[in-house]
């Protein structure tokens, strides 16, 4: 199973990460009906931070895979830890924000 948290909103949802002093990256994404974002991996931690609204999505972290549907009442976190395969596509348009503890 993915690592999800929910969090009231985005500014909370963040916060929680920064409680360990670290720099963090954010980037922003904007995709289409059925874009997909590749799959990789990375040598540091990432989060995925799905806002409150109306979407729908499929990410895999590792051998977890998932369809997450936005939530009107919570921000959803998905936790990708260090050096772990990831892959997302969208099932409708879908923004979301990722944070990362480490630079490409």
């Amino acid at each position: 199973m993915l690592q999800l948290k929910e969090f009231e909103n985005v500014e909370k949802a963040i916060f929680s990460l920064l409680k360990d002093e670290l720099e963090l990256r954010l980037i922003m994404h904007n995709l289409s009906v059925k874009e997909i974002i590749p799959e990789d991996m990375h040598q540091f931690n990432e989060w995925i931070i799905l806002p409150r609204g109306f979407g729908k999505c499929i990410i895999t972290v590792g051998d977890s895979s998932e369809v997450i549907e936005l939530s009107r009442e919570n921000v959803i976190v998905v936790f990708v830890p260090i050096g772990t395969n990831h892959f997302l596509e969208a099932l409708s348009e879908l923004s979301y924000l990722v944070i990362k503890d480490g630079f490409d």
